[in-house]
Parts: C-alpha cells; structure tokens; sequence
C-alpha cells in the first residue's frame, strides 16, 4: 500500500492536499467510519475486494490480491500485478470471479463415424445411408479419378444438406489422413446404418448431444410465482424489454401462479389479466414478482454444483472415432481446463481450479449487470472489463453455457435475447466463461 491516512472528519479528508492522487491510497474517515480506496490502482487484500474489483497475481508478494475498480488504470498498472480474474459476487467471505478470457464451445460433442478404404485413385462412388431417430436418407456422391479425399468430403457435405429429411441434413463430411470423418450436430440421435464403396470404420456409441449427462429426466428452474418451467428471468431489465413485445396475448383468464407471460399490453388493458393488474402496479413489477427466478432456491437446476459437475463431465474423453482423447462434454472440458499461470509461482488459478459456472452463479454474474454498451447505469464489472480490454459480460446479446442439464438433448445457458435463464441444444456453440470461487 503506497499510502494509508487516517481523518477524523470528512472536511479533513476533502481539504488533505498531500494526499496521494497518482498511487494506491486507502483513507479511514472516522466521523463516518468509512474507508474510502483513492488514487490509482488500488490494492486491497480479499476481506476489502467487492464487485468488479480486479484479481491479481502480485509478484512481489508472491499472492492474489485486488485492484479497487473505481481506481484502476490499466496504462499504469505495475508489470509484478498479473490480471487473472474479475470479481462479480461477494457472499459472505467468498468471492465469485469470472475469468477475463471467454471461448465459445459445444456442450456436448458431435456423434462421429469413420469411414474408410476409399480408393479415390480411380473413378468411383459411396452411398451413406443415415438415420436420425424415424429419418433415413441414402446419400450417393460421385467421384472423378484422382479427386482428393477432401474433394470427396465436399462433396459429401453437400449432398447431406440436400437431404429429403431434415435431421439427416446436419451431417458434415471432414477428409482426415486415415479417411473421412462424418459428423452430426443435432438435437435427435443420428447413426450411420449402412455404407457401400467405403468401409464403416468406426462410429460412437453414444450420441452426446441427445444423452443425458447425469440427470435422468427433465430438470427444471423455479419462478418466483411457484411455477416450474425450462426458463425463468436472470436479467429484469432485458426480460421486461423481450416480453413487453413478445409475451403472449391471453384468450382466457390467467392466474396469478401462472406459468404464462402475458405482453404489455394485454397486462395493462385485458380483463384476462384482472387478477395480475390487482396485485402489481406495473408490469415491470408483476414480471418481477411472478416469472424472474426464484432466488435463492432450493429446486431444480439451482441446486447443481458446478465445480463437481464440471469435473465429472470433464473427465469423459473419447477414443472412438479418431484416436484421440477428445472431450465428450467440450464446454465443461474448455472450462475446467482453462488456468491462468505465472512462470516461477503457483497462483493456485492454473488449470483446474476454474469450472462452469452453475446456475446460481449465473443468476450472480448477470443478474445486476448493465444491459449494454450504451447503459449508464451503474456496473463496476463491466467497467473494469472495458478498462482492462477484456471481453464484457452484458445482460442483452449474451449466451454463456452453465453446467446446468435441461434434459437428454438441451442444457441451461443464459438467454442473452430475453434476459432468462434458458435452454439451448447441446449441439449449439455458445459462450464459456469460467468462474472460481476465492
């Protein structure tokens, strides 16, 4: 600390003109027991780090220590302070924090079969036929002497997206040095049953995207109102934004307890929503009381830790297809794998100590965040963010994954369109954003 002063009352500390404005400064006012952290990167240990503070590595203390928001300035931040992290959440002696690093992954890996003994030194022709659950298609391609294995790939992946059945049109076709990789990204579980002018090397036996992970039927999230739904809003802001316009314009009474999110204008004009308008004044207010999330919870996909989920889904590799120990759930892998070192010090925030966030820590990493760039409302996360460069963390636009499991075929990820906790496909690339707890 470059310098800690002591007033007794705040006109003194407002008349102090020795009092640092280029270093870390730390005063304590004692008319109004206050601490106030001034100047310029301010360093605090973890009982003083609130949200948005910045994590860093101290090399010379050889420990993690915070950088107050408020007094950051990237340009003059010591080279011995390592950014590793961001804090978004206190509770209690624990600090939340994200990392300053974001990647976009599957949550669950494409089903893949290999085919091989393709003799593409003469003229020739392949016929897959695929199945994805009740869909079948035959897919023929063609081939001129000499074409390359990625030719005939090409040309494989086209054929596939003119497929008469939808599902069979998700198949893509990659040339490898042993054959060609064919692969299927969709929510209904794919298998290839027959191929003629190739040979069926290998193929999963499991599709990951349409398997369940570790629960064993559908897990819900909670709403205030009581009711249980695949959704609940996370973001107040952009969730009164997405259902003023595209909430549902009721035909018949709704209750309170309801589990339908009626528009605007229908809450504040339809006899429907007499009952709603009788308890909340505004429609902002029956949204907040009725459909955001019930917080804290004791229900559903809110109870899922996500550094144990992380780590057992992390751990599932595969051998299958190519060889090799690819990842079976990549977004848990991306996370539990992503680690922030320094050479000569153990920062214990290497790999492995980083996990995806659960749904709570979701609902606490976006739950007070600004909506966009263009907000002026208050959020020291998504300043220090910007600040320092980093990929932001917005309520509108956003889609991190969580490590939440939905059902066999979608997973829980925050819906940066209509501001709720939702659920996407587990073959949709979305955003991973690993979280620790200090």
């Amino acid at each position: 600390m470059a310098q800690v002063t002591k007033y007794s009352k705040k006109a003194d500390y407002a008349a102090d003109a020795a009092r640092l404005k280029s270093e870390s400064a730390v005063s304590y006012i004692d008319e109004n027991k206050a601490v106030v952290y001034d100047g310029v990167n301010c360093l605090v240990e973890k009982q003083s780090a609130y949200e948005g503070d910045l994590v860093v590595f101290d090399k010379v203390e050889a420990r993690i220590r915070f950088v107050k928001a408020r007094t950051l300035v990237k340009a003059q931040l010591a080279a011995t302070l390592v950014p590793v992290g961001v804090v978004f959440k206190r509770l209690g002696a624990t600090l939340l924090c994200m990392s300053i690093t974001q990647y976009s992954e599957r949550w669950g890996h494409p089903f893949e079969a290999m085919l091989s003994g393709i003799a593409n030194a003469a003229a020739g022709s392949l016929t897959v036929k695929t199945t994805t659950g009740a869909n079948t298609d035959a897919i023929s391609v063609n081939w001129a002497a000499g074409s390359t294995l990625a030719s005939i790939a090409d040309k494989l992946t086209a054929a596939f997206a003119t497929a008469a059945q939808e599902p069979n049109r998700k198949w893509t076709a990659t040339a490898t040095d042993n054959g060609i990789i064919l692969s299927h990204n969709w929510y209904i579980s794919a298998k290839i049953t027959e191929v003629t002018g190739a040979v069926l090397a290998a193929q999963d036996d499991v599709d990951y995207q349409t398997t369940y992970a570790y629960i064993g039927t559908t897990e819900y999230v909670r709403r205030k109102n009581g009711a249980n739904s695949y959704f609940a809003g996370f973001h107040l802001a952009k969730f009164v934004e997405y259902y003023s316009v595209n909430g549902t314009v009721p035909t018949s009474n709704i209750p309170l307890g309801s589990s339908t999110i009626v528009n605007k204008d229908s809450f504040e004009n339809l006899d429907f929503c007499a009952d709603l308008r009788a308890k909340y004044a505004t429609y902002q207010d029956y949204l907040d009381g009725e459909h955001m999330a019930q917080f804290p919870s004791n229900y559903g996909t809110m109870l899922r830790d996500g550094k144990e989920y992380t780590e057992l889904l992390a751990a599932r590799l595969g051998t299958i297809v190519r060889g090799a120990q690819e990842p079976r759930y990549p977004a848990a892998h991306r996370a539990h794998t992503y680690g922030v070192s320094v050479e000569g010090f153990t920062t214990g925030l290497e790999a492995g100590a980083w996990h995806l966030p659960s749904p709570v820590e979701m609902y606490h990493m976006i739950n007070t965040r600004r909506l966009n760039a263009a907000d002026t409302k208050e959020d020291l996360v998504n300043d220090t963010l910007v600040k320092m460069g980093y990929p932001t963390c917005y309520g509108h636009g956003y889609y991190p994954w969580t490590i939440g499991e939905c059902s066999s075929s979608n997973a829980f990820v925050f819906n940066g369109s209509s501001g709720g906790l939702g659920n996407s496909s587990k073959y949709d690339s979305s955003s991973v954003r690993p979280v620790t707890a200090l």
